[in-house]
């Protein structure tokens, strides 16, 4: 199984520039709402919410059929969540069901927690300076 690991701004030049590629984010609805999302408006397109795990951590049993309502399985899909760890597993989840063109995109929304504790500040899409916006 072939899963890229591509960095935000790579994913977001890839979404800008193919026009077929669709970005999925697989965070939690709270976590979106309380943290913001990607905004890839500007490219005439918007992120697709599909939850991975709910805020129970119980793991979404639809996740490949919801995929599966927006994209063909050789669809290029851009899979984030919070700092790349649940994308992944979502890309090996849809790769076994023979999803093809996959990218995880690593350091995710907030990325790790620097020194201090705080997120969003040397890694993910916010902290790279992407377009954002709150819920």
């Amino acid at each position: 199984m072939d899963i890229q690991q591509t960095d935000p701004i790579t994913c977001f030049d890839r979404l800008r520039d193919e026009a077929s590629c669709l970005l999925i984010d697989c965070r939690s609805a709270i976590e979106v709402e309380l943290t913001g999302t990607a905004d890839i408006s500007s490219l005439n397109k918007k992120s697709l919410f599909i939850e991975w795990t709910n805020q129970q951590n119980q793991k979404n049993p639809d996740f490949v059929e919801q995929v599966k309502t927006y994209a063909s399985l050789d669809t290029p899909i851009i899979i984030m969540c919070r700092i790349g760890g649940r994308s992944h597993a979502a890309c090996e989840l849809l790769a076994e069901h023979g999803f093809t063109n996959l990218t995880n995109m690593t350091e995710g929304f907030e990325g790790r927690a620097d020194e201090k504790g705080h997120r969003n500040s040397f890694e993910g899409w916010r902290a790279r300076g992407l377009p954002w916006c709150q819920s």
